[in-house]
């Protein structure tokens, strides 16, 4: 199965990737996203906080494909990136039966990834809610993480009355960052840690991602996957290459943006192919 990033177009996401799969005799599985061709619901586009969502509907497609006569007796696996990396361990939480896992530029902790991405790139959008200067952002990005993180037993209406303490003590207003916590689900990601889910996991897993990917932390992601000590996971990180596993960023390309470099795919194919 293929699971990709955030988009309304899934079933032909990543079509290199899916075309050297299907030649190197390795069945595929794609989808509609809810309220696309034939699939029932309606499409949300949440941005990265629609995984939330997103691994329910995957959690039922793999119960499925289980009760599949054809596929008794076959291994089934997953390929997530980024967000969809996110619904795929979710979904492994949830008791979904994998037989693998591949994790593409997947970020382990949510909430760092957010900090990670302003400072890579404070002029994306969602940071343009923000209405304050850069360095105070900065400052309310991780005020945001430190209480979410200290407080995940909480529900998360009560988390944003303690950002809003926490934010007067620093003089921000309200009406400057309202926009920035108004998703619930942006909240609930970032109460997400998967740490300990990595440290205990019990399938072949591949992380793979581009040294110079900019919107998930390809460093700290990797060292610490590779300080688990967990022998089920295999890192590996590709020279050259952005988020996509391209050697543009994603902001750069549109046409090719699913044209995947050629040595990560080879990683992939190879690693899948000796399972």
């Amino acid at each position: 199965m293929v699971i990709p990033e955030t988009g309304k177009d899934g079933r032909n996401t990543h079509y290199k990737l899916v075309d050297s799969l299907l030649q190197n005799n390795i069945a595929v599985y794609r989808y509609d996203e809810r309220g696309v061709g034939k699939s029932g619901g309606n499409y949300i586009n949440l941005y990265i906080f629609s995984e939330i969502r997103k691994y329910n509907d995957l959690y039922f497609c793999i119960s499925n494909l289980r009760r599949n006569d054809v596929l008794i007796g076959k291994q089934i696996g997953v390929i997530g990136h980024s967000e969809g990396g996110l619904a795929s361990i979710e979904a492994f939480i949830q008791g979904a039966e994998l037989d693998f896992m591949i994790q593409w530029a997947k970020p382990v902790k949510p909430f760092e990834m957010v900090k990670y991405q302003y400072v890579s790139d404070p002029n994306l959008p969602f940071f343009e809610t923000l209405k304050m200067e850069h360095k105070k952002k900065g400052e309310f990005i991780d005020l945001v993480n430190e209480v979410v993180q200290s407080n995940k037993n909480l529900k998360n209406q009560e988390i944003k009355k303690i950002i809003d303490q926490q934010a007067k003590l620093l003089n921000i207003k309200r009406k400057d960052y309202k926009s920035y916590i108004s998703y619930t689900l942006f909240i609930s990601l970032l109460k997400k840690d998967y740490e300990a889910t990595y440290k205990n996991i019990n399938i072949p897993v591949l992380y793979i991602i581009g040294a110079l990917d900019e919107l998930v932390d390809p460093i700290s992601n990797t060292e610490l996957l590779s300080k688990m000590g967990n022998k089920k996971i295999d890192v590996q990180v590709v020279d050259g290459l952005y988020h996509m596993l391209t050697p543009k960023k994603f902001s750069e390309h549109k046409p090719d943006i699913y044209n995947i470099d050629d040595n990560a795919l080879s990683k992939i194919l190879e690693w899948v192919l000796n399972i």
